[in-house]
């Protein structure tokens, strides 16, 4: 702590007095000291200027003691006695100076800055600005800071050499003040003062290298280079120095100087953790990932070291769980692990108790963001949520809220002009930019007025500078720091800010997690979701995140695809982007140009980056490559030559010499290049997972007929919905099997190239610029600020809607659909013959329309013949057929006792409401409602006022109740619950548990899921007490698979069919039935893998538990080892399930297992599944005995899969159903399903009527 000043005067004895303690303490006398200070305070004669100096140096006495709070004593003693009228100003500066310096010290921040302020405005020419400046700098208040550092710059205590008190050095008052300037956006103003700095002192390593690196920030970049390398030459011991310099020469691509830098940085073994990180990001960016993975360790062990680098050890520890995504995959299993590594490594860090991640911004590492995750395949919303979670948690500092915004902001506004911001790096010829620039320019600018925001660090071009002169404002948001970034994003006052891209550019993604404006949306720019969510952050302070993804209904599943999205999925009905018109071919090019040595040969294009090439495809070109012998299959080469080496390494294992050397990669193609091969090439084939998006758009403008797989495309599908709007030019094109891509590419390529290409030229016009695009950007930008902002997770998508809409009557009630003009929209309902009625949503699985229906049952209809009219009118498979007819009779069928009737008031209308045991709440709060005209958030308060009131609802005899009203059901399973029902087994032992698997085909995922069981049981299966036996059931596996399964897992008894008339799932199940002689089966797919946390307890011990609490009232056949709360809850993506042990019907056995009952058809909220009759077969423990008992006292007969049904499974569950049989789950995650990318049906070559519905039907 610096020495209070002591003021000495000469004058009478008092001033002699003074004069005395000051010299004794200059000398280090702190008693003679101590005894004239003391004296001089004490005399009430002495003036109170003198009195006062006497308080201050017994303070700067204590202070030397080591008592802070005798100081801080003294010190107030003097400003007491210290008055306007006795004192000067200057003097009482020096007094609250001392407070100042005593109050930062004991931490009080408010009472220093109250203090400092007050010294300042007593005496500019003291150094209390700059104290002030940095209290604010170093506690952030950084925007506080600035206008202080320039009263100190300009006072007269800014000197080049102080000696005393009350001055400030120069050089380093400068540079603090650069810093704080820089901080806060005057970027410019702190150039300034860095050049004076440099200029006073030429050899100031700071002043050199912060002055390099803002040139740097304001575009001048050789300027910038200059000095960075003058700092080199300054400071060449310096790590910080050499890693900055580092930094320069990578902004400006040149890689080999930032790399040699860094280099130099870490052989100065400084302890400084940045250079080796750096190296590690360049290492994984070239493919290296082990070498990345030995330096992240390296940098992290350095961070662990130092006091001063410990806080970014958990930032290292991010970076090196992400980083080993390698751009280019050895094969399928290898893509697979790389995706589990991703989010268990994610997974861990989450688990830490503690989690600090600062500089966000500089934390990507050679994981970028996940990038590469795309491209395996697996869902993307996991990994993605997971990283955001990370940051959420480990950066609370993201979680920054626009000053502006108005407290109401997340209510709906319509304001006379929206003021729409696009934001993206990628202005440029770039696909985001080509993407985006046509609605950009042609929205209504007396609706909107349209912002760009340009992120910098990416090239421009001239699409650059006419998008910056065609917008309203133009702004240039900063790539350096977060904070000056959002700062220049907040100074535009943006009601809706559409990001281009989230997951292709760091700053965008980070920006994503503030509350910048009003609305936030994503363009698919990056066509998948953000995974960042305003609903995963921990704090209930307003945060950020997307609120709106954007798409269309030509990209998305019939189901509309919401359980990709983190946000809120808007489906337009056009492309969504109003694409320009390519340029035409240069018709010089040919393809022996790029191509040499092909002549007489066809060329399958495949103009994709490398690394959108699946291991799985190359089985698929050398198949094209049989198929065709005079087929060349070419691709252009990667970024980095590394990325190309690694793919022919692949190739060159995957692919055999007869057919490699018709593989060719070509070098990297200009625009007119690449437009001019597509016209000649023969046909395209899209890779997956990823296929093309701007680049179907240019090569169907050529009219090159692509190829794809459709069902191996696991994001927006893009060329899929451009072939839609062309009037589907080419079914064929489409394939959804493996043998139909192979076939299909050989058919366009050698039969039907030039027929194809005329009728894609002729129709292929509806792309570009549609001025429909524009029109539904319009209706969507003021939608979604007209309304509130999302307030909790989304669980459908948003259709948009093309036209004035309006019901029309059916026999079953009323159905929505486009109105003719002049049409009225109108529902005439009979209110006073209205017995029931509800409103139904129905995605119809062919053609992937959402329609709505009003289904209503008037008084003396049956509720099963209303819902037989809906379902023969809407194709309804069978298990929604009875679903509807489940609900209606839930709701028509009021009979029962009376439990409650009461009025309840709401928005002064009353609502005279009776429920009988056995009634849906929901349904019953619902109906009531909406025939008294409340809307939708009535519902909700109607539906928790009836729950609490009658508490009874959830119970076993109210749900049992509920369920006689279901005249379709007739079974009762009573007597083999009120019975010891018990099958005959061959072998007399204590094992009851028979473990039962089916497989076809699929090696790799029966070996993990045996392996996970492996796992789970801790040893061979047959060695655990409870279970007799393990039986497979293989279907067609060839005989090498089946000598691996048998050779691995020797203990096994495999059956293995062989007979065309044995095959498929259903066969194979009764066959399993058949021989299971235990009370009890657990059984499963080949295809679940036991995640790492589960026990045999979980398994067994708690499964069993619940079936033995089984009895009449919930009569439980099964219980399944995943929770039902959600899709993501059911395949064991925990990330993904918020809702864990929410849904069904809590219970809980005597032994104190708790565990959920599946109700099919109920509408309570939470209630996932209702749609299903409970029965799966998913993972689970079946009670054989009483499935065969209740299926015996019910039909007579045992349980049989219908084999010739290609629903067989749902025919099951509803036979089940109608059995009276209940099913319940565990609350918990065990098991991941693997086998989304290979299903059984494909490999045996089956093809059930629903596998090529748009989104797979109902489930």
């Amino acid at each position: 702590m610096r020495l209070l000043l002591l003021i000495a005067a000469a004058r009478a004895q008092p001033e002699k007095l003074l004069e005395r303690g000051t010299s004794h303490y200059n000398a280090g006398d702190s008693t003679k000291a101590q005894q004239a200070f003391v004296q001089l305070s004490t005399d009430q004669t002495a003036p109170p200027h003198l009195r006062a100096q006497a308080y201050q140096g017994l303070a700067a006495l204590a202070q030397r003691r080591g008592d802070p709070v005798e100081a801080a004593a003294q010190v107030e003693q003097a400003v007491a006695t210290c008055d306007d009228m006795s004192c000067d100003a200057s003097l009482r500066a020096t007094f609250y100076e001392a407070r100042g310096v005593l109050k930062r010290g004991a931490g009080d921040m408010e009472g220093a800055v109250d203090a400092f302020t007050q010294c300042a405005s007593l005496d500019a020419d003291r150094a209390c600005d700059a104290a002030l400046a940095r209290l604010f700098h170093h506690n952030g208040l950084i925007q506080d800071a600035p206008p202080r550092y320039l009263r100190a710059v300009a006072a007269a205590s800014s000197s080049m050499s102080c000696r005393g008190e009350g001055c400030v050095l120069r050089v380093p008052l400068l540079n603090d003040a650069a810093i704080a300037l820089e901080a806060t956006g005057n970027t410019q103003a702190a150039v300034a003062l860095l050049r004076e700095a440099v200029q006073l002192d030429p050899l100031n390593e700071q002043s050199v290298g912060n002055l390099a690196l803002y040139l740097r920030d304001l575009g001048e970049v050789a300027e910038s280079l200059k000095w960075g390398r003058r700092g080199v030459d300054i400071a060449p011991q310096s790590s910080a120095m050499l890693h900055n310099v580092a930094l320069l020469e990578q902004w400006v691509r040149n890689k080999s100087g930032a790399v040699a830098l860094w280099r130099q940085a870490r052989a100065l073994n400084s302890g400084v953790f940045q250079p080796v990180a750096s190296l590690a990001h360049e290492e994984g960016y070239r493919g290296n990932l082990s070498g990345a993975a030995l330096l992240y360790e390296e940098a992290l062990l350095l961070a662990e070291a130092s006091e001063q680098w410990k806080g970014h050890a958990d930032a290292l520890r991010l970076q090196l769980a992400t980083s080993q995504l390698p751009h280019i995959y050895d094969d399928a299993q290898h893509a697979t692990r790389c995706w589990f590594h991703y989010t268990e490594g994610l997974r861990e860090l989450l688990r830490r108790p503690h989690l600090n991640i600062e500089d966000p911004l500089h934390t990507t590492g050679a994981g970028a963001l996940g990038y590469y995750l795309e491209y395996v395949g697996l869902p993307d919303l996991p990994p993605r949520r997971l990283l955001a979670k990370t940051y959420w948690r480990g950066s609370p500092e993201l979680k920054y809220r626009a000053t502006w915004l108005p407290a109401d902001a997340d209510e709906g506004y319509t304001p006379p002009q929206i003021r729409v911001g696009f934001m993206t790096a990628f202005y440029f010829r770039h696909s985001v930019g080509l993407l985006t620039e046509g609605v950009i320019r042609t929205l209504d600018r007396r609706k909107f007025r349209v912002i760009l925001l340009r992120i910098e660090g990416e090239p421009t071009d001239d699409l650059t500078t006419s998008l910056e002169e065609a917008c309203d404002e133009s702004y240039l948001v900063p790539s350096s720091t977060l904070q000056k970034a959002r700062l220049v994003v907040e100074s535009a006052r943006i009601d809706i800010l559409v990001y281009g891209e989230i997951g292709m550019n760091s700053m965008a993604y980070f920006l994503l997690f503030s509350r910048l404006s009003r609305r936030t949306a994503i363009f698919w720019g990056h066509a998948v979701t953000s995974g960042v969510s305003q609903f995963d952050t921990v704090s209930d302070e307003a945060t950020g995140g997307g609120d709106y993804f954007v798409s269309s209904t030509l990209f998305e599943p019939s189901d509309g695809g919401q359980d990709d999205y983190s946000e809120q999925l808007y489906l337009m009905r056009s492309m969504t982007t109003r694409f320009l018109p390519p340029v035409k071919p240069r018709l010089s090019l040919e393809i022996e140009d790029v191509l040499p040595g092909i002549a007489g040969m066809r060329l399958y294009l495949v103009p994709q980056t490398l690394y959108k090439l699946h291991p799985d495809f190359d089985g698929l070109l050398a198949d094209i490559l049989r198929k065709d012998t005079h087929a060349i299959v070419a691709f252009p080469e990667a970024q980095l030559g590394e990325w190309t080496e690694a793919l022919e390494r692949r190739w060159n294992r995957t692919l055999t010499n007869d057919i490699r050397d018709r593989v060719r990669v070509f070098r990297r193609l200009d625009f007119d290049e690449f437009i001019r091969l597509a016209q000649l090439c023969d046909v395209v084939l899209d890779p997956f997972p990823v296929g093309g998006g701007r680049s179907s758009l240019e090569l169907f403008s050529v009219g090159a007929p692509i190829v794809m797989l459709e069902p191996r495309t696991s994001i927006v599908q893009l060329t899929r919905g451009m072939y839609e709007v062309m009037g589907d030019p080419c079914p064929r094109c489409i394939a959804q099997t493996p043998s139909e891509f192979v076939d299909s590419a050989v058919w366009v390529a050698t039969n039907s190239t030039r027929e194809l290409r005329s009728i894609i030229q002729e129709r292929s016009h509806v792309l570009y610029d549609n001025a429909d695009v524009t029109a539904e950007w319009e209706v969507f930008l003021e939608f979604i600020l007209r309304e509130p902002r999302p307030s909790k997770p989304p669980r459908k998508a948003i259709i948009a809607q093309q036209s004035q809409w309006g019901f029309a009557k059916r026999s079953f009630g009323w159905e929505l659909k486009e109105l003719e003009e002049n049409e009225p929209y109108d529902v005439n309902i009979d209110w006073t013959t209205l017995h029931f009625g509800l409103r139904l949503s129905h995605p119809d699985p062919w053609t992937g329309l959402t329609s709505e229906f009003v289904v209503a049952v008037y008084k003396g209809e049956d509720p099963v013949d209303v819902a037989d009219r809906l379902s023969s009118y809407i194709g309804a498979e069978p298990v929604k057929a009875r679903w509807l007819a489940a609900v209606l009779q839930n709701g028509a069928r009021q009979s029962g006792k009376v439990v409650d009737a009461t009025v309840y008031t709401l928005d002064d209308v009353a609502l005279n409401i009776t429920v009988r045991e056995g009634d849906d709440l929901h349904q019953v709060a619902t109906w009531h409602a909406v025939r008294s005209g409340l809307g939708d958030g009535h519902i909700e308060v109607l539906s928790n006022a009836l729950r609490e009131r009658i508490s009874s609802h959830t119970t076993s005899a109210w749900l049992s109740a509920r369920r006689k009203r279901d005249h379709l059901s007739r079974g009762d399973p009573s007597a083999c619950f009120s019975r010891h029902y018990k099958a005959a087994w061959t072998e007399p032992s204590e094992c009851s548990v028979t473990v039962g698997l089916t497989t076809c085909k699929r090696l790799r995922h029966f070996r993990l899921t045996m392996q996970g069981l492996i796992r789970v049981f801790q040893g061979d299966l047959v060695d655990h007490p409870l279970v007799c036996r393990v039986v497979v059931i293989d279907d067609g596996s060839s005989e090498g698979d089946r000598l691996d399964m048998m050779r691995e897992f020797p203990r096994v008894d495999f059956v293995l069919k062989n007979n065309e008339e044995h095959k498929g799932h259903a066969r194979s199940m009764n066959l399993l039935l058949s021989m299971v002689q235990t009370p009890y089966l657990l059984y499963m797919e080949d295809d679940w893998l036991a995640l790492d946390h589960v026990s045999v307890t979980h398994v067994l011990d708690e499964a069993l538990s619940v079936l033995r609490a089984a009895h009449e009232e919930e009569p439980v056949v099964e219980v399944l080892l995943n929770d039902q709360s959600s899709r993501s809850c059911a395949y064991a993506a925990e990330e993904g399930c918020p809702m864990l042990g929410k849904a069904g019907w809590p219970r809980v056995t005597s032994d104190g297992i708790a565990y959920r009952l599946h109700d099919y058809g109920t509408v309570e909220p939470g209630h996932a599944f209702t749609y299903w009759p409970g029965f799966s077969l998913n993972p689970a423990l079946w009670d054989v005995r009483r499935l065969q008992c209740a299926f015996s006292e019910s039909f007579g007969e045992p349980p049989v899969f219908n084999s010739t049904d290609a629903r067989f499974e749902q025919s099951f569950s509803l036979k089940a159903y109608d059995a009276g049989i209940r099913v319940a789950y565990l609350p918990r995650v065990s098991f991941a399903h693997t086998g989304v990318d290979q299903t059984a049906y494909a490999l045996n070559n089956f093809t059930r009527p629903f596998d090529g519905q748009v989104g797979g039907g109902l489930k």
